[in-house]
């Protein structure tokens, strides 16, 4: 199976669980690694971050995994992906955000930014229920030692929360190149 044929597995009719979305972004990682052990990171959220409106980076707060490099650090910087020494590179990129609470007619608008300037836009939409449902990603990054990746939520009016857990809210790089 391809990546292409993965990630269009996921429908845009918002019927996809959260496992289905994370099943279809880990398949797309786990082709990306060459054996090599080259660098990779994931980070979740173990808890809401809420109240959003303003564009705001996602402070994670736990790492899944971690190898080869001193990626994410949960007390200096939590939101950014940090590129060690010696580690710059092709990257894949993906993860998921998932945004919960809010009130109908929000637009929504989620970015992955590279050392703060946004690089690709993956969820601009108005909001019109309770639970928003989760929005993946995944796309490949020319990154250098130091360049950083974040993830931004932006509600242009009522506050959202970004829901935590492995499954809904993470955020993964993986050296390809």
């Amino acid at each position: 199976m391809s990546a292409e044929t993965d990630i269009a597995a996921i429908d845009d009719s918002g019927a996809n669980t959260a496992a289905e979305v994370r099943t279809a972004l880990t398949s797309v990682l786990a082709r990306a690694d060459d054996g090599t052990g080259r660098g990779a990171v994931s980070v979740y959220l173990t808890s809401d971050q809420t109240g959003i409106t303003t564009a705001a980076a996602i402070s994670w707060d736990a790492a899944e995994w971690e190898n080869n490099g001193d990626f994410w650090s949960s007390g200096t910087n939590p939101t950014r992906l940090t590129i060690p020494a010696g580690e710059g590179g092709i990257y894949a990129c993906a993860g998921a955000v998932s945004i919960v609470n809010g009130a109908d007619g929000n637009e929504l608008i989620c970015w992955v930014s590279v050392s703060g300037t946004p690089v690709r836009y993956f969820a601009r939409m108005d909001v019109y229920s309770a639970d928003k449902g989760i929005f993946p990603y995944a796309t490949d990054l020319d990154l250098s030692a130091s360049d950083y990746v974040e993830v931004f939520v932006q509600s242009t009016s009522d506050a959202v929360d970004v829901r935590s857990g492995a499954a809904w809210s993470y955020c993964s790089l993986r050296r390809v190149g």
